[in-house]
Order: structure tokens, then C-alpha cells, then sequence
């Protein structure tokens, strides 16, 4: 969907196009009635009542963002001067400048300028994305190859007492979508963060459900633990957010939103905001258990793929099989163990009734095996992973105990005859996947 624009910003934006160099005073002269600038007292913080704080994070106060789609350069942004203001400790000048342009309108828009014209120089870059920035369009992960080194180059030659690093992590409705390697690199640093006195700085650019967040970590020699903080060009006050008051808040933010000129959300887009501050506080939550050592990210993608191999399953036969589907509504009331629980518990009383093995659920099975879940999927997504757990431990966890448990019994549904396996099966996939579940029931085994 386009952005909406007003007549000022496009203005705005065609000067940026236009020229070499943006002019400070045009900048200023577009945001004299819309940029707060900082007090010269240092970082603000969001406040937060002590009994309602869910997370130990501190939560910063940054220029608020007043278009739709910019997100990607607000962290940015953020990342590079509150990075400054952290690692100057022995400059309170520059600490000082550094505080104020987390708030000063002016200088994120001149930020924005220059980054925009470094992505629209990219040569990888296609012909519709470059017309989509220029519309004030979105900054794609991919973009961000071009402006992270120079600005990562910077920060460590300026800042040579510290170990600054930055990160992405991508996360929405429950599925991690940073690949491997860097969910490695993510959980070394997030660990030795945790477990090292130096001289640390670690930025996480979070790009959960549809918005662009920054989480910072920060220790150095004398502290006995890191402190996290967090910058969001929302500005919304989510973190003291129990579950039920997140609609309120969305609400909330988007009579800021009507005030900056940005369009009313509309239901749709409504519930796409509910999601994405669901998805925060449980990014913020995976985080932390990594850091700690009670979670490693491989044994999160395990337990989710768990999750959802089951819940596919079950859609696919139970549900079909007797005409029936769990509400939505019953579905949100669930924990998704809850829900694994009773879905494993639900196909084992079909087997117990003696349903199984007939016709029309070996169709079932098949349809369910060949549209849905082919043998290459969980291999990728559920078995390639499991077998890299290292933390025997983590093979204790309900969620691979349900995982056994219903590799078992699928197996024992999809013991059928040679006869029947080459009417149904011209793809060889049920002999794949068997031996497919055969191997993840060994590895559970051990």
C-alpha cells in the first residue's frame, strides 16, 4: 500500500531527491511545528510505576515517528547516536549532543536524507524499490548491508575502549525469521554480554510483525550486569502493558498518530498493531531466557515447529475426519502447550476408539502429508534443527515429550500395505516422512 503523504512532505522528499546536500534550514523550517527538541538534561525515559513494569528494560524517549513506513531508519537512527551517548562516558559534551539528537527532529530527517541516498545508489537495488522510497517507503532488511558498515566503521574507531555490535532479529506470530547463523551470532553476544565484565555495547535491531524497534545492552567493567534499553519511534509505553490493556493501547496511540496527520487505523490494521505489541513482549521474553541460559534459540524453533507440525496435523484429519473445528476464540484462551496437549491427547483417544486404521482416514493422512507437511519441510524446519540441540536438557521440555508422543502414533497411522502405499503415494512421500518421524522418534530416544 502506498504511503499516505501531505503535501509538505512531498515537498520534503523531492528536495531530498533533488539535491546534494539538504538544506538544515529547510529542514527545520519543515518541522518548526512539529519537532520537540530535547532538553539539554540528558537521556528521557518513559516512567513506569514499579508494581506494573513487566520487563527490567529502561525505556528511552526518542523523536517520535510522524509517517507511516519509516521505521527501519528510526532505529537505525537511534542505534547510532544513543550508541555515542553510551560509549562517551569520558566526554560529556559529546554525551550531551548526542542525548539531544535522540529528540531532535531535524537531525533524524538530515540522517534520513543521507541514508536514502546511499540505498537508492545501490546497484542491487530494483526499479520498484527505488520508487518506493521515494515515496517514503519502508527500509527492506536487505538495505541495510549498504548503511550498517560504514555507520558500524565509525562507532568502533571512535569508540575504541568499547566492543560495540549490532544485530537484527526478526520475529512475528510466533515464528522466529532470522535464519541460523545469525540467531548463533545473536546468542554468543546476548551470552557473553551477560557473562562477561567488559566493556560491552550490543544494538538488536527488532523487526517484529510490522515495526522496527531497537533494543540496546550495555555493560562495562564495574557494572555487575548489563542494562538493557529500549527505543521505539512509537513512543507508546507498552512494556507495563498487561495482555488485555494492549487493545486500549493501540487505541491510545492512534489518537498520536491522528494528530501527526497519519491516517486512522482501520480495523484491519487495528489488529495488526494488537499483534505486533503481542510479539514485542515476546521477543523481549525469548531474549531474556536466551541470555540467561533457560532457552537457546534452536530450542525455541524446535518447541514452535512442534507446535505447529501438531496443529497442522490435527486440522488436517481429527478436525476433517469428525466436522468440526476449535473457535478462534478457544484457540486464544490456550497457551500453545495447553493447545499441543489436548490436540496429541484428542488423536490418541481417536486411535483408543479403535478408528484407526481405516480408508478414509488413510486419506486423510495422505492429503494432510502431501498438500500441507512434504518431507522436506520438517526436515528443514523441525528435524535439521532439533538434531543441533546441544542441551541434552532441553530434550526434557514438554513440548518434545508431546513431540514423541505424537511421532509415535503417527506412525502407527501410517502403517499401511504396499498395495495401499503405491494407489496413494506416485510422489514416494509417506515412505519418506515415515522414515522421516522414525528418526525423530530415535533421536527423542537417546
Amino acid at each position: 500500500m502506498e504511503p499516505h503523504l501531505d503535501s509538505g512532505i512531498e515537498q520534503f522528499v523531492r528536495q531530498i531527491l533533488t539535491s546534494a546536500i539538504v538544506d538544515p534550514l529547510a529542514i527545520r523550517e519543515y518541522h518548526k511545528l512539529n519537532v520537540k527538541e530535547a532538553s539539554s538534561g540528558g537521556i528521557r525515559y518513559h516512567e513506569y510505576p514499579a508494581s506494573t513494569k513487566r520487563f527490567n528494560l529502561q525505556h528511552v524517549q526518542v523523536y517520535d515517528q510522524k509517517t507511516r513506513s519509516l521505521c527501519g531508519f528510526h532505529a537505525l537512527y537511534n542505534f547510532k547516536y544513543f550508541t555515542r551517548y553510551l560509549a562517551s562516558v569520558d566526554n560529556t559534551t559529546l554525551q550531551e549532543i548526542s542525548a539531544r539528537k535522540l529528540n531532535d527532529g531535524s537531525k533524524f530527517w538530515r540522517f534520513y536524507s543521507r541514508a536514502l541516498k546511499r540505498v537508492l545508489m545501490w546497484k542491487d537495488l530494483s526499479n520498484w524499490e527505488k520508487e518506493d522510497l521515494k515515496k517514503l517507503g519502508p527500509l527492506d532488511p536487505s538495505h541495510t548491508q549498504v548503511l550498517t558498515p560504514g555507520m558500524m566503521s565509525s562507532l568502533k574507531e571512535q569508540f575504541p575502549k568499547f566492543q560495540i555490535d549490532l544485530e537484527f532479529f526478526y520475529y512475528g506470530f510466533g515464528v522466529l525469521q532470522t535464519s541460523h547463523e545469525e540467531l548463533d551470532s545473536l546468542e554468543s553476544k546476548l551470552r557473553l554480554l551477560r557473562e562477561e565484565k567488559s566493556n560491552r555495547i550490543l544494538g538488536i535491531v527488532l523487526g517484529v510483525t510490522n515495526h522496527w524497534t531497537l533494543l540496546v545492552g550495555h555493560r562495562t567493567v564495574d557494572l555487575e550486569a548489563p542494562i538493557f534499553y529500549f527505543l521505539d519511534s512509537r513512543n507508546v509505553k507498552l512494556l507495563n502493558l498487561n495482555t488485555q490493556d494492549i487493545p486500549k493501547g493501540v487505541d491510545e496511540y492512534n489518537v498520536r498518530r491522528i494528530e501527526f496527520g497519519l491516517k486512522s487505523l482501520d480495523p484491519s490494521r487495528r489488529n495488526l498493531y494488537i499483534q505486533s505489541f503481542l510479539d514485542l513482549h515476546k521477543t523481549y521474553e525469548i531474549l531474556d531466557q536466551v541470555s540467561r541460559r533457560c532457552l537457546s534459540f534452536l530450542g525455541y524453533v524446535v518447541k514452535r515447529e512442534a507446535i505447529e507440525t501438531l496443529r497442522s496435523f490435527k486440522e488436517w484429519t481429527i478436525d476433517r475426519q469428525q466436522g468440526h473445528s476449535v473457535s478462534t476464540e478457544d484457540q486464544l484462551a490456550e497457551t500453545d502447550l495447553a493447545m499441543m496437549k489436548r490436540l496429541t491427547n484428542e488423536i490418541e483417544t481417536q486411535i483408543a476408539q479403535g478408528s484407526l486404521p481405516s480408508d478414509e482416514w488413510h486419506l486423510l493422512v495422505y492429503n494432510w502429508a502431501e498438500k500441507e507437511l512434504r518431507p522436506q519441510c520438517i526436515r528443514n524446519d523441525l528435524y535439521s534443527v532439533m538434531i543441533k540441540l546441544e542441551d541434552i536438557s532441553e530434550k526434557e521440555t514438554e513440548e518434545l515429550k508431546l513431540l514423541y508422543r505424537w511421532a509415535t502414533l503417527t506412525l502407527g497411522s501410517m502403517n499401511w500395505s504396499a498395495d495401499v502405499l503405491s494407489q496413494l503415494d506416485s510422489q514416494g512421500i509417506l515412505p519418506k516422512l515415515t522414515e522421516l518421524l522414525n528418526d525423530i522418534v530415535t533421536f527423542l530416544e537417546q
